[in-house]
Parts: structure tokens; C-alpha cells; sequence
């Protein structure tokens, strides 16, 4: 049993990370179809509206359907009853902040420039997401990875494809961005909100204490994580200009990649790494956390021998100035990955409060470092910043593991090792971009080191996905 959950671990993965790719690379090709149909007032508003909803979502929900990750352990036999009494508690104090928006409606719907049934849309997403979340994460623990992959491609393929529909058919281009893209998301959330009570109408508010526990940190993380990731653009807006902040969002978009792929594998190592946890299997998770860094470190290398192609792709020449940027907001998220591993300790030993602390510190040490530095280097200050706050972070949950949990559970001189190792990346790829043949020659030996790597592991690497356990990959990797 214990092996055919690492194998359904690791083609989950694999499914996430494909999925999360083919949806992004889905909105890179419709991006520029939208600046073509929607003025640049419409572009600035829907991305206002975007970013307002994934505030808000944070408040209104409180993060309640994270707290599942948990309750799978405490109620593992009643867990359809708790997402039932999860789901009510969300939409309670969705209603809640519902009645607070009709009192302020007239400021909020001048603040964010939205028409009245734009507004109320955001409040009927809000109270129907977390019902498909939790049942997505349920099949993340349950390693249902199809109906998972599915789901997600189908929501996201219906909101683009509504989206240029009633973009193109509506005389108000705004409403038919906003309409096209939020209303087939309603619509599938709502088919989940019922489905959750028709399969289990019992609720039972003894598990509200337990939730709230759990979930209320994480509105602070989540907050202050959002500042961390939004608030260089507003400040460089601000300090430097909008031109500017073009270049710093172009280079941070194509920097993102990273962890669009961190988000994709985590999606099935938390659940495995919880489990490993619960079992108390600490060295199968040591060895484990090897070959889960080396492919995203593998994969991030790549991604910096062809920054300046990805750059030029989706920016064009008149981007190019960004390109020194790129290493530095790219190895940001490798901090970000790592650090990822020992929240997850933290999460598992109840220590939520820790993680959004940290959040916190990181996310207000990098606003005084932008009003330090930005106005006296510029917004390439912005990066170096960035970079500060998620090496902080790392070493904030790195401490409170080893030191506070003494939860020794990964070879720490490995991640150590394995970070430094990107941190002089840094230095080199900023001078390598200077120079176009030799970074060629370097493209070109990777390609063929994979080559062959493949050919010489190529039983190993097939039989990954045949026999029900990880001891190929372990093989392929030597651990």
C-alpha cells in the first residue's frame, strides 16, 4: 500500500506540473488577442478586479479550506462532515463581509471602476470557490490526480473561451472580460457547492474551534505574501514610473515559471510528505527530498540558460534592459521552494502562527528596503529586495525547524549546499548573458549530457512510471 501512494505521488506530480503549464501557456497565447479587443483602461481595470478578488478571497474565506490538510489525520473517517461544516463556516462569514460590501457598495465599486453587477459577482465567486478547493484538495490527498487535471483544465479552457466570446459579442468590452472569464468558474463552483451538501447535508459546528485554529494564521502569510509579490510593482509605479515597472512586471512574468512548476509539484509532495510525517518515515522523506530538488533545480538551470529568449518571446527587444533581472527574480523562488519543505513541518506540527510571523517580517522588511534603495539605485533595487525577503524567509523556517521543532528530517547541509549553489548562479548568468556564443556552447551541452543521461537511465526512467514504488527514481538519482 505504502508504495503504490509513491507511485500515485509521483505521477501526480508529474500530471500537476503538465496541467499547470498547458493553462499557463493557454493565457500567455489569449494575452495578446485581449490587448488587441480591450483598451489599455480596460486591461488596468480587469487586473485591478483580479487582484482585489484574490485579496479578498483570503479574508472572506479565511483560508478555511487549507485547514483540510490537517483534518485529514484528526477526522480521516468523518472528512466528508467536515468539508460539509468547512463550507458553511466560509459562507457565513462570506454573508458577513456581503452585508459590510452593500453598506460601502457606492465607495468600493468607484474604488475598484466596476459596473454594480461586476461588484456582486465578486461576492457570489468568493462564496462558491472554496467549495470546488476543498474537493480539489481532497483528490490532491487522495492522489486522484485525473479528476483533479481535468477539472482544472476545463474551468480554465471554459473562462478563456467565454472570455473572447463575449469580449467580442458585447458592446461593454470590460463586462465581457469580467462576465466571460468569472461566470463558467461560478458556474462549475456552484455545481460543487450543492454537490457537497447532497453528499453530506450533516454539519456539525463542533469542528468550527479546530478550523479556525488552523486557518486564521494563514490570512496573515497569505497577506503579507501578497504584499511581498505585489508590492515592488506598486512602489516602482510610484517611484519611478510606469515604464519602468513595464520592464520589472515583463522579466518578473517570464522569472515566474519557477514557480508555476514549485506550486505544480507540491501539489502532490505535501499530501505525501504529511503522510510520511504521520508514519513517522523521516529518512524515506530525507532521501525522497533529493531528487524532488534536483528536477526543480534541473529545470530552473534551464530556465536560466534561455531567459534572454523567453524575454525577447513574450516582450520584445524594447524589454531587453530587464534581462539582468531575471537571475535574481528567478533564484527568489528556488528560496521559495526550499523553504517551502520546511513549512510543511511547521504546518504538520500545528505552528501556523510561525509561518504567517514569518511572512510578516519578510514582507515588511522588503517595503523598507524598496523606500531605502529604489530611490537611490532605481527599480532594479526592486529584485535585489525581493531575493532579500525570500532568503529571510528560509532562514526564518530553517531555524524554527532545527532549532525550535529539532525536527532534523532533511539533510540540511545537502539544501544548504544546493542554495549556495544557485546564489553564485546569480553573479555568473548576469555576465554569461554577455556573451551569446559561449552561452550557446553551454545550451548545447546540456542538451546532449541530457541525451545521454536519458539513453544510459532510460529502463530506469521508464520503469518510474511502471513499477509501484519510487526505488527507480531513487536509482536514477543515486540516493
Amino acid at each position: 500500500m505504502e508504495t503504490q501512494t509513491e507511485k500515485r505521488a509521483l505521477k501526480s506530480g508529474v500530471w500537476y506540473t503538465i496541467a499547470n503549464f498547458i493553462l499557463r501557456g493557454a493565457v500567455f497565447l489569449t494575452t495578446p488577442i485581449f490587448t488587441r479587443i480591450l483598451s489599455k483602461s480596460d486591461i488596468g481595470i480587469f487586473s485591478n478586479y483580479s487582484s482585489w478578488i484574490s485579496i479578498l478571497i483570503i479574508i472572506f474565506t479565511l483560508e478555511i479550506p487549507a485547514s483540510l490538510n490537517l483534518a485529514r489525520f484528526d477526522f480521516k473517517d468523518k472528512l466528508d462532515e467536515y468539508i460539509s461544516s468547512s463550507l458553511l463556516l466560509s459562507t457565513c462569514f462570506t454573508a458577513l463581509f456581503f452585508v459590510l460590501g452593500l453598506i460601502f457598495k457606492d465607495f468600493f465599486i468607484q474604488y475598484i471602476g466596476v459596473s454594480d453587477s461586476a461588484y456582486y459577482l465578486i461576492f457570489a465567486y468568493i462564496l462558491l470557490f472554496p467549495a470546488l478547493e476543498m474537493y480539489q484538495l481532497k483528490w490532491r490527498i487522495q492522489y486522484k490526480y485525473k479528476l483533479s487535471v481535468l477539472l482544472s483544465i476545463l474551468s480554465t479552457l471554459l473562462s478563456l473561451a467565454f472570455s473572447l466570446l463575449l469580449t467580442f459579442l458585447m458592446d461593454n468590452k470590460l463586462n465581457g472580460r469580467i462576465y466571460g472569464f468569472y461566470l463558467p468558474i461560478v458556474a462549475i463552483d456552484l455545481v460543487f457547492y450543492i454537490f457537497v451538501f447532497i453528499r453530506c447535508p450533516r454539519v456539525n459546528i463542533k469542528y468550527w474551534p479546530y478550523i479556525l485554529k488552523i486557518s486564521f494564521p494563514l490570512v496573515w502569510h497569505l497577506l503579507a505574501t501578497q504584499l511581498l509579490q505585489s508590492s515592488d510593482r506598486i512602489m516602482i509605479t510610484n517611484m519611478c514610473g510606469e515604464e519602468y515597472n513595464a520592464i520589472y512586471t515583463v522579466a518578473g512574468t517570464c522569472s515566474i515559471i519557477p514557480q508555476v512548476l514549485w506550486a505544480s509539484m507540491n501539489n502532490a509532495w505535501s499530501p505525501w510528505a504529511y503522510e510520511q510525517m504521520e508514519l513517522q518515515n523521516y529518512d524515506k522523506l530525507r532521501r525522497a527530498s533529493i531528487p524532488y530538488s534536483l528536477f526543480f533545480g534541473f529545470v530552473t538551470f534551464c530556465l536560466l540558460l534561455i531567459g534572454p529568449e523567453i524575454l525577447f518571446l513574450l516582450g520584445g527587444e524594447e524589454y531587453m534592459v530587464g534581462l539582468k533581472l531575471m537571475p535574481v527574480l528567478i533564484i527568489s523562488y528556488v528560496f521559495q521552494f526550499m523553504y517551502s519543505l520546511f513549512v510543511n513541518i511547521e504546518f504538520y506540527h500545528r505552528k501556523q502562527y510561525i509561518i504567517a510571523l514569518s511572512t510578516i517580517i519578510a514582507a515588511a522588511v522588503n517595503v523598507a528596503l524598496n523606500l531605502i534603495f529604489i530611490p537611490v539605485f532605481g527599480y532594479e533595487a526592486a529584485a535585489y529586495t525581493t531575493l532579500v525577503g525570500y532568503v529571510l524567509m528560509f532562514i526564518i523556517h530553517f531555524c524554527v525547524v532545527k532549532f525550535y521543532l529539532k525536527a532534523n528530517w532533511y539533510n540540511n547541509i545537502y539544501i544548504l549546499i544546493f542554495l549556495l549553489f544557485f546564489m553564485v548562479l546569480i553573479p555568473t548568468f548576469i555576465l554569461l548573458y554577455g556573451f551569446r556564443i559561449l552561452r550557446y556552447v553551454f545550451i548545447a551541452a546540456l542538451v546532449l549530457f541530457s541525451l545521454i543521461f536519458i539513453i544510459i537511465n532510460w529502463k530506469i526512467i521508464k520503469s518510474c512510471f511502471k513499477e509501484k514504488s519510487l526505488n527507480p527514481l531513487k536509482r536514477l538519482f543515486r540516493v
